[in-house]
């Protein structure tokens, strides 16, 4: 039931996302991670071990429970605390072997100048 929950929450229709500025990268770093509001929806911008930038969805698709504090584990893993269940951040996809699978989340785009910002994955 949980998970049917979870599918119909990340299938219902949403506007259009609209690029998230960040601002500078310097600027930015020490603030992470940083939850922010993408297309109306909570993700949470981390910086991983290779010092790649990426978001991820605050809610865990098992029970959807809180992933806002989840630490950054083993290079890219984010660890629901409620069940113990893992994503790679970078991706979205169960470490442990589970169906279920992170909300689609905003590309971090570092421009030349350094200016970052989240835009949709596909764009």
């Amino acid at each position: 039931m949980a998970e049917a929950r979870a599918r119909a929450w990340a299938a219902a229709p949403r506007p259009k996302p609209e690029p998230v500025e960040l601002g500078p990268v310097a600027a930015l770093l020490p603030r992470l991670p940083l939850v922010v509001a993408f297309a109306e929806r909570p993700f949470r911008v981390v910086a991983l071990e290779d010092g790649a930038l990426v978001a991820h969805s605050t809610i865990c698709p098992h029970w959807l429970g809180p992933l806002e504090d989840a630490p950054v584990e083993d290079g890219c893993a984010i660890r629901c605390p409620w069940h113990g269940w893992r994503f790679d951040a970078r991706t979205g996809a169960s470490l442990d072997g589970h169906r279920a699978r992170l909300a689609p989340a905003p590309r971090v785009a570092v421009a030349a100048d350094g200016m970052v910002t989240l835009v949709p994955a596909d764009g």
